[in-house]
C-alpha cells in the first residue's frame, strides 16, 4: 500500500484530484459561469473562427483545407513533450526540487508533477498557462513567417488550445478559491493532487 502524504501541516484540505481520473474533477471548472471557463471557450472559438475565415478569404478548397488541418493534428502530437517540458521547466523555475511526468494513455491526458512542492495561485498560474502562451505564440509566428503551411499551423493551434482544457480548469479551480489563499501540492506516490487552505502559521 502506498503511503499517503500528510497534508495537515500545510493546511485544511479543500479537494483532491486523482491523477488516473482527472476529467470528473476538471470538467465542471470550465463552465461558462466562471471567468476562466469563459476565457477557455472564447479563445477556442476565436481560433476556430479565424481558421474558417482564413480559408474562405483565401479560397481554400475543401480538400486542401482538410489536408492542411489533418497535418496540423499530426504536428500536435509532437507538441505533447514540448508542452509538458514547459510545465516542468516552469515548476523548476518556481523552485520545485522534484519534477516528474505522467500520463493516462486511455484518455490521452499528460501531466507534469512537482512532488510535495507547495505552490500558490500566482506561481501556479504561470506554471499552468506557460505552455499555452509559449506554444500559441510559436505557432502564430510560424503562421505568419511560413504562410505556405498556414493551415498546418492553424490545425496544430486548434488542437493544442483545445488540449489545454486541464490547465485552464485547474487555474479556474484555484481562482474560484482565491479568497482562501489556496495552495496545491502533488503526491506522486499516492497519485493525488491536493488543494488546501494554508495554515495561518505556514
Amino acid at each position: 500500500k502506498r503511503d499517503v502524504m500528510d497534508t495537515s501541516g500545510i493546511g485544511k484540505l479543500i479537494a483532491e484530484m486523482d491523477h488516473h481520473d482527472m476529467v470528473p474533477f476538471l470538467k465542471p471548472h470550465l463552465n461558462l459561469n466562471r471567468v476562466w471557463g469563459i476565457a477557455y471557450w472564447l479563445v477556442n472559438i476565436l481560433i476556430l473562427s479565424f481558421t474558417v475565415w482564413y480559408a474562405v478569404l483565401n479560397w481554400v478548397s475543401f480538400d486542401h483545407f482538410q489536408q492542411g488541418i489533418s497535418l496540423g493534428f499530426v504536428v500536435f502530437f509532437f507538441l505533447f513533450s514540448i508542452h509538458e517540458g514547459i510545465h516542468g521547466l516552469a515548476y523548476k523555475l518556481a523552485g520545485a526540487p522534484n519534477v516528474s511526468f505522467g500520463a493516462s494513455w486511455k484518455k490521452l491526458i499528460f501531466y507534469a508533477l512537482a512532488d510535495q512542492y507547495v505552490i500558490g495561485l500566482k506561481k501556479f498560474l504561470v506554471v499552468a498557462l506557460a505552455p499555452f502562451l509559449l506554444i500559441s505564440l510559436l505557432l502564430i509566428c510560424l503562421f505568419f513567417f511560413l504562410p505556405s503551411y498556414a493551415l498546418l499551423f492553424l490545425g496544430a493551434l486548434i488542437l493544442h488550445t483545445a488540449g489545454c482544457f486541464g490547465d485552464f480548469a485547474l487555474v479556474s479551480f484555484m481562482h474560484q478559491h482565491r479568497a482562501l489563499n489556496i495552495v496545491t501540492v502533488d503526491d506522486v506516490k499516492a497519485n493525488k493532487t491536493y488543494f488546501l487552505e494554508p495554515n495561518s502559521t505556514s
